[in-house]
């Protein structure tokens, strides 16, 4: 497997962005100078005697945080601070890295729906668009700075998103975001992280099954594979040859096929979980799993798989029964615990 994921992660680290507890704010900062009508000169920023939760397990209890640009510059108990660097006293305050959400819509506004669409002549053969199949689109033209989204999840101490389009099977490539900025070009870290795809098929036309999914994406995969071929070969030896013709749904598999960007597909469920497996094995991609319910059904395979998986973090509804017995009656779940169920009967 490819370790661009890897190297993702490693780089995304670097642009962790502060939250902040117990009332730093900027005003707080800028209450720091002098006079309130001096323009800001520097880039640098110093926040110094705070608490510093790292991650788990790591905390400095005293240290010093540098920012510059807004990206963290240095982080320790004896940090030089910058000569040119704002110094903020952040005693009795609590730094916090921000998470980092691994897949969601955060920033892209739903898309418009329509029950004015013309007809399909041939349901088994619709276009691209209708039928869901639209990798060549990419989430960076559409995210919005104003998106409420983007201020919620700010608030639950996230700093960054991996974000999707909404759709079907194929709505295009993902982006890293910040959670900060006045549009969405101050936001958008790093495009075309990956292709996403799911198992959600077109509306009364192909491909509308889970099988019929699996049947189109192994034959867009091997079309694309074949027509990068042929861009290759033109590519080498143009004299002569015809010039491919350009197809932005295949040639928007290439970097997959390529290995340089993995394809993430979201699961719903322990089949979804085994299709996408399927799928990688076969045809050969980089894979990353996200959502993933009923992980606890495919343990084993998920271990063999060895991908980068992203665990919901939507907890289930309280089943009725709980409200029959006291939350420390663990011996009454322990009596009526189901094992085919996985629950108390």
């Amino acid at each position: 497997m490819s370790t661009s994921f890897s190297r993702l992660a490693t780089h995304l680290a670097s642009y962790l962005v502060l939250v902040l507890f117990a009332g730093v704010t900027q005003q707080h900062a800028f209450a720091q100078r002098n006079a309130p009508d001096i323009p800001v000169v520097t880039g640098a920023i110093a926040i110094e005697n705070a608490r510093i939760v790292q991650a788990p397990g790591r905390i400095i209890e005293s240290g010093t945080v540098v920012i510059r640009d807004g990206l963290i510059e240095a982080v320790g108990s004896n940090v030089t601070v910058p000569y040119d660097a704002e110094r903020i006293d952040g005693s009795g305050k609590t730094i916090y890295a921000a998470f980092i959400d691994g897949l969601s819509n955060t920033g892209v506004p739903a898309p418009k729906t329509s029950n004015n669409l013309p007809a399909v002549p041939d349901r088994s053969n619709p276009p691209d668009d209708r039928a869901g199949i639209q990798p060549q689109r990419d989430v960076r033209d559409f995210i919005s700075s104003e998106e409420k989204s983007i201020d919620k999840m700010r608030a639950l101490g996230f700093g960054a998103s991996h974000v999707v389009l909404q759709g079907r099977m194929l709505p295009g490539s993902s982006a890293i975001i910040l959670h900060t900025g006045d549009s969405a070009n101050e936001m958008i870290l790093r495009g075309d992280v990956s292709m996403f795809s799911q198992f959600v098929g077109a509306q009364g036309m192909y491909p509308g099954t889970p099988m019929a999914i699996m049947s189109k994406m192994r034959q867009l995969y091997t079309e694309a594979g074949r027509r990068s071929q042929l861009e290759t070969l033109y590519k080498e030896s143009p004299a002569g040859a015809t010039r491919p013709d350009f197809d932005a749904v295949h040639y928007a598999f290439f970097p997959v096929i390529n290995g340089t960007q993995p394809i993430v597909y979201y699961v719903d469920d322990v089949l979804e979980i085994r299709r996408a497996l399927t799928l990688q094995n076969e045809l050969g991609f980089d894979l990353m799993l996200a959502g993933i319910n009923e992980a606890f059904d495919a343990v084993d395979v998920l271990v063999e798989a060895d991908v980068p998986l992203f665990v919901t973090l939507e907890l289930p509804e309280k089943p009725d029964w709980m409200s029959e017995f006291k939350a420390d009656s663990i011996q009454y779940i322990l009596d009526n615990y189901d094992p085919d169920e996985r629950t108390a009967s």
